[in-house]
């Protein structure tokens, strides 16, 4: 187009190349922008699952104890090893489903595609059932 308006190619040329060089910087800086945004959505996960493990281990654990070793109601909620497990359940799908989530925002910030955060779920996703077969 700019040939066909101008007879000088190497303004054209010039032009052109400034222009890519130009588009190729501001690729570079989004990208350099968004890795921290990255960084914190995929913390804010790690945090997610860190408070479930401290839940665990710090609170549902220590009181089933409790009510295993006592046999008169000691508060106006009652804990089993039933209801501690349904919680665990609970946490677990939760941590799927908030890996899922992350996964696909951090697609989104990354490639204006949600789709192509796939793989950060998946890796997320293989975290949560890590944590939750250590726990």
């Amino acid at each position: 187009e700019g040939a066909r308006s101008t007879g000088d190619l190497h303004k054209v040329l010039g032009i052109a190349a400034e222009d890519t060089r130009h588009r190729f910087r501001l690729d570079r800086n989004r990208q350099q922008e968004l890795n921290s945004y990255v960084a914190i959505v995929v913390i804010g996960f790690l945090v997610y699952l860190g408070v479930i493990v401290v839940l665990d281990a710090s609170f549902l654990g220590p009181i089933t104890e409790q009510a295993a070793g006592s046999t008169e109601l000691q508060g106006p909620v009652s804990l089993n090893r039933a209801t501690v497990d349904v919680y665990n359940l609970l946490f677990f799908h939760s941590a799927i489903l908030q890996a899922i989530g992350t996964g696909l925002i951090t697609g989104k910030l990354t490639d204006n595609r949600s789709l192509s955060g796939l793989k950060y779920s998946i890796a997320l996703v293989l975290v949560a059932l890590g944590v939750f077969a250590v726990i």
